[in-house]
């Protein structure tokens, strides 16, 4: 029986419309880790139209606007997003130095939550917000 998705890919993978693909494979890869899976070819104006990362063993795509649909960056239609990303990290500390090194605006320093796990906010440069993570503890046992 053939698969009803290709190998690899997670059930549910955010597609994030954003500004300028390249720009955020740069980012992504150098402020969250994230590995370049796939980059479909160049449109007419020399833009890439396509791109897939993955982390660990989830996956994300990138389109820029106007390409599959007329969809806006959060910056750009000054409307918070309505989605988060979650995103687990062995040190979330030293990931939020790299994050914002590598330009991503902090909308929340590290700091331990209720429900165990350290956690600090940022935003890309298209407005998506990202909640980065470390499990420090059970909340059920403190």
């Amino acid at each position: 029986m053939s698969s009803l998705k290709p190998n690899g890919l997670s059930w549910v993978t955010p597609h994030l419309i954003v500004t300028d693909v390249l720009k955020s494979i740069d980012f992504y890869q150098s402020a969250f880790g994230f590995e370049l899976m796939y980059m479909a070819s160049e449109d007419e104006n020399g833009n890439c139209i396509f791109a897939r990362m993955r982390y660990k063993d989830q996956n994300i795509i990138f389109s820029p606007e106007g390409s599959f649909h007329n969809g806006q960056v959060p910056l750009k239609s000054k409307i918070e997003p309505a989605v988060i990303l979650y995103l687990y990290c062995e040190d979330v500390d030293a990931k939020y130095e790299v994050a914002v090194e590598a330009g991503a605006k902090v909308l929340q320093s590290p700091k331990q939550e209720e429900w165990g796990d350290r956690v600090c906010r940022l935003q890309d440069s298209d407005g998506y917000v990202w909640d980065l993570a470390s499990y420090v503890q059970d909340a059920e046992s403190k």
